[in-house]
C-alpha cells in the first residue's frame, strides 16, 4: 500500500512538474534600482473617477508617493506610501500606477509578490488589470488582489480578509463577481504572499501562495465574457485611503496608521506556447522636429499626434455635442463642440503614454479660434504636464489674448510656450496635450489648426487642389467680384495675409455662384475659403486693387 501512495505522489508530482514546465517566463518587473522604470509604469498624479464616481476614494495620488528600493526585508521593491497630509484639498495622498499602452498581457500565469499595511481602519490596497479596448466596465476588470473590505473591519479580521473579483459589461448593463475570502489561519497579508492569476480562454482562477484550491474562479467562456477573451489588460498597482469598498468615506473616519506602505517584490508573466500574447509597446520617442501636429491637416507637418481612441484620444466632457455647420480653418477637419448648458465642460486631446515636448520648451502653441459675436464665454485653454502640472490661456470678455476678437471669425494665434511654463508646466509628460474647459458654457468652442512649433507663426493656409470647381472673378477685383463653385456653395470666410478674417458668411446654401462687394477694403492679398454644401473647402488667392 505505501508504494501504491508512493506511486501515486510521483505521479502528481510529475504532473505538476509538466503543468509548470507548459508556461515560460515572457516578463518580468524585478523593481531594481532606486528609480520606477518609466518605459513601463505611467505614474497618476490626477483626482479621478476614483475620487468622484462611485469609489468614493480619499486620497489625492502624487509621484512623491511612488519610489522604488530596499523593503527592509532584503529585498528591493515597489513602494507606494500613503500619507496623512493636506495637498489640493484632500487630507490624504497616496500612490497609483498602470502599465496603459506600455506593457499588457492576455492569457497566461501572473504572478506578484505583496506586503500590505495595516490595514484597519481605512485602506484599500489592489493589484489588478484593466482591458486595453474599450471603456469600463466594457473593457473588463480584472482584480487579482485587493483589500481593506469593510467585511473585514466589522469582524476585525482585517490582516486576512481579501478578495479577486472580475467586472464586465453584461447586456448593456454593469457586472461584477467577487466574494470577499480569509487567507489560511497563520497567514497574514501583512507579510509577503504570492497572488497568482492563472487565465485562460477558459477560465480565470486565483490562487494564494502554494494553495492548489482557488480562491476565485469563473467561467468565462460565455457569450458575453468577451472583455476576458479577445484583448489584452494592462496592470495597475495602487494603496486608496477609504471609499466604498471601506465602508468609509468621511475622512475623519480614517485610522489606519500613517505614513504606511505597500510593497511589491515582483511581478511575473508565464504564458503557453501558441495561447495569448504579451504585448510590450517600445517607449514614444521625443518630437524632434520644428513642428509637432496636434490637430492640424497642414500638409508640411508631417510629425503628428494619432487620435486612434486606443491610445491617442479625443476626451468630450459633461456632454459636450457636436456643432455642426462650422467651417475648418483650414482642410475640412474642426474641434466644434457646443454645451446643452449642463454645468462644467469641455475637451481634451489625450495621450494615455505622457508625451515629452520638452523640445518645444522655447517654441511656440499655435491653434485658431473662433468666438461667436457677443459671447460673454469665459474659456481656459490648457496643456497638462508631469506631476499634475499645467499651463493656462485663458479667454474671458475683454481680456482675450492678443489678437482674437469675438466676432464670429477665424483668429489665428502663436503662444509662447514659456506663458505655460512659467506657470509651473512640466513638458516631460504631457498626458492632455490641448484641453478646452468652462466652468459655465453658454455657447460653443470652436478651434482648429493646432500645433506646436520651434519659431513663431503666421498664418498659413494651405491652397488645395483636390476639389475641382471654385472659380474668382474678376481677378484682380476693385470694388466687387464673384465666387462661383461646383455643386453649390456652403460658406465663405475672406483672411488677409495677417490671418485676420474680415469676412464670413455664416451658412449659405447657393446654388452656383455668390457676389462680394469688397469696397473699402485695402489693397493687397486675400484668401477666400469655400466651402461646398458637403463641407469639402477649397481656398483660392484673390488681388484686390
Amino acid at each position: 500500500m505505501k508504494h501504491l501512495y508512493f506511486l501515486i505522489f510521483l505521479l502528481l508530482l510529475s504532473s505538476s512538474v509538466l503543468l509548470a514546465q507548459d508556461y515560460e517566463l515572457v516578463w518580468e518587473e524585478n523593481f531594481d534600482g532606486t528609480t520606477l522604470n518609466t518605459d513601463v509604469w505611467n505614474i497618476e498624479t490626477e483626482v479621478g473617477i476614483w475620487n468622484t464616481g462611485s469609489n468614493q476614494e480619499l486620497q489625492h495620488y502624487r509621484a512623491e508617493n511612488v519610489s522604488v528600493g530596499p523593503d527592509g526585508l532584503g529585498n528591493n521593491a515597489l513602494v507606494i506610501s500613503a500619507k496623512r497630509e493636506s495637498y489640493n484639498g484632500y487630507q490624504f495622498t497616496s500612490g497609483r500606477i498602470n502599465t496603459r499602452s506600455k506593457v499588457a498581457t492576455q492569457y497566461g500565469k501572473i504572478e506578484a509578490r505583496i506586503k500590505l499595511p495595516q490595514l484597519a481602519n481605512g485602506f484599500w490596497p489592489a493589484f489588478w488589470m484593466l482591458g486595453s479596448k474599450n471603456g469600463w466596465p466594457a473593457s473588463g476588470e480584472i482584480d487579482v488582489m485587493e483589500a481593506g473590505h469593510n467585511q473585514g473591519i466589522l469582524t476585525n479580521l482585517q490582516e486576512r480578509t481579501f478578495n479577486g473579483a472580475l467586472h464586465w459589461e453584461n447586456a448593456n448593463a454593469y457586472a461584477g463577481y467577487g466574494p470577499q475570502v480569509l487567507t489560511p489561519e497563520g497567514t497574514s497579508l501583512y507579510d509577503y504572499n504570492r497572488f497568482t492569476l492563472v487565465w485562460t480562454p477558459a477560465r480565470i482562477e486565483m490562487f494564494l501562495n502554494e494553495a492548489t484550491v482557488p480562491y476565485f474562479t469563473m467561467d468565462i467562456t460565455g457569450t458575453d465574457a468577451e472583455e476576458f477573451r479577445d484583448w489584452a489588460h494592462y496592470f495597475i498597482l495602487n494603496l486608496a485611503v477609504g471609499g466604498s469598498y471601506t465602508g468609509i468615506t468621511n475622512p475623519a473616519s480614517i485610522t489606519a496608521p500613517m505614513p504606511a506602505s505597500m510593497y511589491v517584490d515582483y511581478i511575473r508573466v508565464y504564458q503557453k506556447s501558441g495561447e495569448g500574447e504579451m504585448v510590450v509597446t517600445p517607449p514614444v520617442a521625443p518630437p524632434t522636429s520644428d513642428y509637432y501636429g496636434i490637430f492640424t491637416e497642414r500638409a508640411f507637418i508631417t510629425n503628428k499626434f494619432n487620435i486612434d481612441e486606443v491610445s491617442g484620444h479625443l476626451y468630450i466632457w459633461n456632454n459636450l455635442v457636436a456643432m455642426n455647420g462650422q467651417m475648418a480653418y483650414e482642410g475640412s477637419e474642426v474641434l466644434a463642440f457646443e454645451s446643452p448648458g449642463a454645468g462644467w465642460s469641455g475637451f481634451g486631446i489625450y495621450s494615455d503614454n505622457p508625451l515629452d515636448l520638452s523640445y518645444y520648451a522655447s517654441g511656440y502653441l499655435n491653434f485658431a479660434v473662433k468666438v461667436e459675436v457677443g459671447s460673454t464665454e469665459i474659456f481656459d485653454v490648457k496643456v497638462e504636464g508631469a506631476a499634475s502640472t499645467s499651463g493656462t490661456i485663458h479667454f474671458a470678455p475683454g481680456n482675450d489674448p492678443s489678437g482674437v476678437s469675438r466676432d464670429g471669425k477665424w483668429h489665428f494665434i502663436s503662444i509662447p510656450m514659456v506663458v505655460l511654463t512659467a506657470q509651473g508646466l512640466t513638458l516631460s509628460a504631457c498626458g492632455n496635450i490641448f484641453a478646452v474647459v468652462s466652468e459655465s458654457p453658454t455657447a460653443g468652442f470652436v478651434f482648429d489648426d493646432v500645433f506646436l512649433s520651434v519659431s513663431k507663426q503666421t498664418p498659413v493656409i494651405n491652397l488645395r487642389s483636390d476639389i475641382d470647381g471654385l472659380k474668382i472673378y474678376p481677378n484682380p477685383a476693385h470694388n466687387r467680384f464673384t465666387v462661383s463653385l461646383n455643386n453649390g456653395i456652403g460658406a465663405i470666410e475672406v483672411i488677409n495675409l495677417s490671418g485676420c478674417v474680415i469676412f464670413s458668411s455664416g451658412k449659405l446654401n447657393y446654388p452656383e455662384a455668390f457676389e462680394m462687394n469688397c469696397s473699402g477694403w485695402a489693397k493687397g492679398i486675400y484668401l477666400v475659403m469655400a466651402s461646398q454644401v458637403s463641407g469639402d473647402v477649397m481656398v483660392e488667392k484673390i488681388e484686390i486693387q
